[in-house]
């Protein structure tokens, strides 16, 4: 089964899906320790133990509910489909080199501790997993001396929002912009993207993330016997991102693979911001990560509506 680039495009941002309840499973657990508002002098690209801020999300399809999650007792057999590195925006400048061999082998050890077993003869797939991977990177201006960003900023910006933050989160981003762009007032607490940034700390946390370029791992599910009968049944789809300021994709992809584990089959609708440092002076391998802090908050209570207007309003400060 090969990928084409309009099915991987459809799966870094995500087709809409239906509104989402509380997830019923349980986060990751929060740590008392408050290293990420730890001080460094050093820049990450620097440092021997530097952390990154993981936001993780699973959003669920009503076909996905109706499937038992996953467990060591009760696991999903599955097929997978890893087609390798995508660049979202502009292209990096330098060259990633990720080992495939390493990273199948972690993408597996993944799955299993989530509950999901590859398939064999005695075991036929239920599911069929498509795994992409890469950054997501801002289009910038280059010779443009106004003032004004390129024409495809927003639309970058906007599909970040729905990689970073899920597609309800994006849709309540867009419409703070659109609000803020019908706005008379530029600055303050009346300002409609001000207000929407500063309306909790998980959103603070989730705008800053998507102004800044980032790398990913996307895991979307989908029946196997619908796929057989060349039908798209969705059921879930997993988004683990993290800034890409200061490190590699190589060092970082290993703790996002590891880091999907924990929301892979489980209705996890409101982003968690997890607090992880990598080990710069030994091999990064699955399991070394440690979380050290989590956000959580509940999600708006009433759906966005689609924003109007075609101008590029200014992004908060």
């Amino acid at each position: 089964m090969r990928l084409h680039l309009p099915f991987i495009l459809l799966l870094i941002a995500g087709g809409p899906l239906m509104a989402s309840p509380p997830a019923s499973s349980k986060p990751p657990a929060p740590s008392q320790e408050k290293s990420k508002f730890v001080f460094s002098l050093l820049p990450r690209s620097l440092q021997s133990r530097p952390s990154l801020d993981l936001v993780g999300l699973t959003e669920m399809t009503e076909d996905g509910r109706k499937i038992p999650e996953p467990s060591p007792e009760n696991p999903v057999y599955y097929q997978a489909n890893i087609s390798g590195d995508h660049t979202e925006g502009e292209n990096s400048r330098t060259q990633q080199k990720i080992d495939p061999v390493r990273l199948e082998a972690s993408v597996r050890n993944a799955l299993e501790k989530a509950g999901y077993k590859n398939t064999d003869a005695a075991h036929p797939p239920t599911q069929v997993l498509f795994i992409i991977w890469g950054s997501h990177n801002t289009i910038s201006k280059t010779d443009d001396e106004s003032f004004l960003p390129p024409p495809d900023y927003w639309t970058n910006i906007l599909s970040r929002a729905r990689l970073v933050g899920g597609t309800k989160f994006a849709a309540d981003f867009e419409k703070a912009l659109s609000d803020q762009f019908r706005s008379t007032v530029d600055m303050g607490i009346g300002n409609p993207l001000y207000r929407f940034t500063n309306r909790d700390e998980l959103t603070r946390e989730l705008v800053a993330q998507i102004y800044e370029d980032c790398y990913y791992i996307v895991i979307t599910a989908y029946d196997f016997a619908s796929l057989v009968k060349k039908e798209r049944k969705l059921l879930w789809r997993t988004k683990i991102t993290t800034s890409s300021n200061g490190i590699s994709l190589e060092e970082t992809l290993p703790t996002l693979v590891s880091t999907s584990s924990a929301y892979l089959g489980r209705d996890v609708p409101t982003p968690i911001i997890s607090i992880k440092r990598i080990d710069r002076k030994g091999a990064v391998t699955l399991g070394t990560s440690e979380v050290v802090e989590t956000i959580q908050a509940k999600p708006p209570e009433s759906p966005p509506k689609k924003p109007q207007g075609n101008s590029q309003p200014a992004p908060a400060k």
